[in-house]
């Protein structure tokens, strides 16, 4: 998005350099599975952004899963709930085969209620990523 495009290359970019920062136009096979979750009131990034990046990856053979909520904030700290799309996550992730016992063992923490705030969370994200893919 905008924010940080110009963040990233500045106020004034060139078009080859936006085009180097924009994700869907380097999709390709080798890209990995994606699951892509989006509101439709997202007012910092465009729904049509994910829309693109999963048009890209059907385009390129590559599995994705694209949820689009009617209403939410972009980054999904309050809405929609925590348990309605990381649940959708961790449903694709099983059926992808990425997660083991280990991952749902870390969700039903964050189902109970004891990985909740965001420190807690990348704390055991941390984790997920040295011990559990």
């Amino acid at each position: 998005h905008t924010g940080s495009r110009t963040n990233f290359i500045g106020e004034n970019p060139t078009q080859a350099q936006i085009d180097l920062f924009s994700n869907e136009l380097h999709i390709s096979s080798k890209t990995p599975p994606t699951f892509l979750i989006h509101a439709d009131t997202d007012v910092v990034v465009k729904v049509e952004n994910s829309m693109a990046f999963y048009s890209g990856l059907r385009k390129e053979g590559v599995s994705g899963e694209l949820h689009i909520y009617s209403a939410g904030e972009h980054g999904f700290l309050t809405a929609p709930s925590y348990d309605e799309w990381f649940g959708r996550c961790v449903n694709w992730m099983k059926a992808m085969r990425f997660i083991n016992h280990k991952l749902i063992s870390i969700y039903r923490l964050v189902q109970d209620g004891l990985l909740n705030n965001f420190r807690n969370f990348w704390l055991y994200f941390s984790f997920i990523q040295r011990e559990c893919m």
